[in-house]
This record gives C-alpha cells, sequence and structure tokens, in this order.
C-alpha cells in the first residue's frame, strides 16, 4: 500500500457518515479516489455534469446550489465533511409536478 493510499485510509476513517464502511471497502474507496484541491468559493460541478460521479468533501464546508430562472444561484443546502449527495437529472420541460 503506498503511503498515499494510506493517508487517504485515514481521512475517510475520520468521517463520520461514512464510519460504517468494512477496512475492505474503505480500501476500495480510497483506491478508486481522486483528491484535488479546490479554491474557495469556485465552482465542483456544475448541473451538466454526469451523475455518475460522486464527490467526497474531506475537509471544509461546500455550498450545494443551482441557478434559477434568472441565472443566479440559489443556495440549496451546506454540507459537512462527508459524502456529498447526488442529485437527480434536471427536469426537461417548463414544470415540475410533485405528488401530493
Amino acid at each position: 500500500m503506498t503511503a498515499a493510499r494510506a493517508a487517504a485510509i485515514r481521512r475517510l476513517r475520520g468521517l463520520g457518515n461514512i464510519s460504517w464502511l468494512t477496512s475492505r471497502q474503505l480500501d476500495k474507496l480510497a483506491g478508486a479516489l481522486v483528491v484535488s484541491s479546490v479554491e474557495k468559493h469556485s465552482v465542483i460541478s456544475e448541473e451538466k455534469n454526469s451523475g455518475e460521479t460522486a464527490y467526497v468533501l474531506l475537509s471544509g464546508v461546500a455550498r450545494i446550489s443551482c441557478r434559477n430562472r434568472k441565472g443566479l444561484r440559489a443556495l440549496l443546502m451546506m454540507v459537512a465533511p462527508g459524502m456529498v449527495p447526488g442529485f437527480p437529472p434536471r427536469v426537461v420541460g417548463n414544470h415540475l409536478r410533485l405528488p401530493l
């Protein structure tokens, strides 16, 4: 095991919301990770990106937002370190109807 992979596993162990993963699962996750740093206030992912990517926030706070009809960003939620949830693909059309 490389030093970088061992460090990734240690960081992942510290995340409370994935603490239930087994050592084997953590090792697989660490092997699949691409660790990158993002500057403050920069965009990590756009709505048009593929839903096949998952993000694990290792430190800091992320704001999850979307663009409103005027093209301005509207805050949906703020997340602490751990898994960042995936979102369903955008709805095509003018209206979104929710079941009552």
